[in-house]
Order: structure tokens, then C-alpha cells, then sequence
């Protein structure tokens, strides 16, 4: 048996590990993070259903409409109170809440270089017999410890700022429409 068919796997598996694999982590992110926006896609049409209004008198500063269940009643309630104000102009659109899952920021550990601080951490402790310890692993491995590192501290975080009520409490204002005061 000759050793040629086994140096073109070889090839083939260093090809398929240092230029394919590096293609197929970034579509899993790309993957990971459409489903996350599908997702909130999803919520944000079924909050859609009952849908919420919000109003501004500088286009900058909406509050959200307590107690409104058409839009029609949002615009006046929202004259209304331009008229007893004196506002000129008022803007009304569809309050949109924040999740928790869109103030993650999804790939956090890609700005940690886990390997490095315990391969330093290991040197300044037990000397020079650590100067190894952690040192050329293959993409694959530090990938798989990123997505490992990434899922945990998105849960951690996702828990803390629940378990505080720390939700987000500002929203998102859609098809924001110009109210004139008719005098």
C-alpha cells in the first residue's frame, strides 16, 4: 500500500481545519445570531398584536400611552394633550419593548484571550515548566472554548440582570407619524 492517498488525507485535513473550519465557525455565529433575532422577531410580532402607543412632543423624548387600544384613540389622546399644553406638534408611534436578549451582546469572548491568562497565570506561579502549558492549540479547540465561554457568561449575565429586575426599560418607537394641533 503506498503512502500517497494517506499524505493527501493529511493535506486534505490541515486544509480542512485551517481554511474550511474558520468559514464554518463564522456561519454558525451567523446561524447562532439569526435565530437569536428570528426570535425576538417572533416576540416582537406577538407583543404586536396588542399593540402599545407612545407619543412626543419633540420627536426625541416618547412616552409610552397607558390605557390605549387603537390608534386612532392614541391620536387623540394625544391631541388632547397638545391642545391643554400648547404644543404645535406631536409625534405618536408603536411602542416596541427591549428584551433582555438584545443587550447581550452575543461573542463577548472573543475579547477575552482565556488561554493566554492562564498560561500567564501559570508561569508567574510555577515558573518556567508552565511556559508551554496552553501553547499552539489548534483553532478548533480555542473556537470551541470561545462558543463555550460565550454561552455561559450570556447565561450568567441574562440570570444577573433578571434575578436584579434589571430588564431594560427603554423601547424602540416604529412609524413614528407627525400629529398637527388642529386649532
Amino acid at each position: 500500500m503506498s503512502n500517497t492517498p494517506r499524505f493527501f488525507i493529511v493535506i486534505l485535513t490541515v486544509v480542512a481545519c485551517e481554511v474550511i473550519y474558520p468559514h464554518i465557525r463564522l456561519l454558525f455565529v451567523q446561524s447562532k445570531a439569526n435565530h437569536l433575532k428570528n426570535k425576538i422577531k417572533k416576540e416582537r410580532i406577538d407583543f404586536m398584536k396588542d399593540k402599545k402607543y407612545c407619543c412626543s412632543f419633540d420627536n426625541v423624548h416618547y412616552e409610552l400611552i397607558d390605557n390605549i387600544k387603537t390608534k386612532a384613540e392614541a391620536e387623540e389622546f394625544t391631541r388632547d394633550i397638545m391642545k391643554k399644553e400648547g404644543h404645535n406638534k406631536a409625534w405618536i408611534g408603536v411602542y416596541v419593548p427591549i428584551s433582555v436578549d438584545e443587550v447581550i451582546p452575543f461573542g463577548m469572548a472573543e475579547d477575552i484571550d482565556m488561554t493566554l491568562r492562564i498560561n500567564e497565570y501559570a508561569c508567574a506561579n510555577f515558573g518556567e515548566f508552565a511556559e508551554d502549558y496552553l501553547v499552539g492549540l489548534s483553532e478548533k479547540v480555542l473556537d470551541d472554548l470561545d462558543k463555550s465561554i460565550d454561552s455561559a457568561l450570556n447565561k450568567v449575565v441574562k440570570e444577573w440582570i433578571i434575578e436584579n429586575h434589571l430588564e431594560p426599560t427603554f423601547f424602540n418607537v416604529e412609524n413614528p407619524k407627525l400629529l398637527f394641533n388642529l386649532k
